[in-house]
């Protein structure tokens, strides 16, 4: 049972719950679990990528 990937299962696990998150339209939880993936891994690239774009484009509206 392997991971084809350098970061360690807890990184990978918070960037999967932050973009979930992410698409559950909760920026707030979504950026506060990419800054934690950042906390541990300062060059992952994706949580940096994602976080510029949840920090760039304005808070939604719930659909009804």
């Amino acid at each position: 049972f392997g991971v084809a990937s350098y970061n360690p299962y807890r990184i990978i696990a918070l960037g999967n719950m932050a973009y979930c998150y992410g698409q559950l339209r909760n920026g707030e939880k979504a950026i506060e679990l990419y800054e934690l993936v950042l906390q541990e891994a300062p060059d992952h690239a994706v949580a940096k990528s994602s976080l510029n774009l949840l920090r760039a484009t304005p808070p939604q509206p719930d659909a009804a």
